[in-house]
């Protein structure tokens, strides 16, 4: 599976969660991560990190705010820093693909935004 394919998944998910549903962000966040479950602890490093950047990409492009304090989004950040801190065992052909340029976009995304907000959220406090 492509990142392509799995961040399309990804945006079906938190589509159908919040439009046919009536899930707010928060919530379509939830559903993702537990209809996406087999992506998110597959035992491919790369589907992992393909799998947890497009949950939290489409999250972030929604205009979801990850609020700290929640012990779930805690969890999953954690569980998002666990497949993050295995980045360097990837293995990208030395002509990076599209494909690949998109994670690896989405990868740096994901980190700013994060970043961005513990910052925030350690100054607030």
């Amino acid at each position: 599976m492509s990142y392509s394919d799995l961040h399309y998944a990804m945006q079906a998910q938190y589509g159908r969660a919040m439009n046919d549903i009536g899930l707010i962000l928060p919530q379509a966040f939830a559903m993702a991560y537990d209809e996406m479950y087999i992506h998110l602890t597959a035992q491919d490093n790369k589907v992992q990190v393909m799998a947890f950047t497009a949950l939290f990409i489409v999250a972030i492009e929604g205009g979801m705010r990850f609020e700290l304090s929640d012990p779930f989004v805690r969890d999953v950040i954690e569980e998002l820093s666990v497949a993050y801190s295995k980045l360097h065992c990837l293995t990208l052909n030395e002509e990076v693909s599209e494909d690949d340029e998109l994670m690896l976009g989405h990868v740096k995304g994901v980190l700013h935004c994060l970043e961005s907000w513990i910052l925030v959220g350690r100054i607030n406090r």
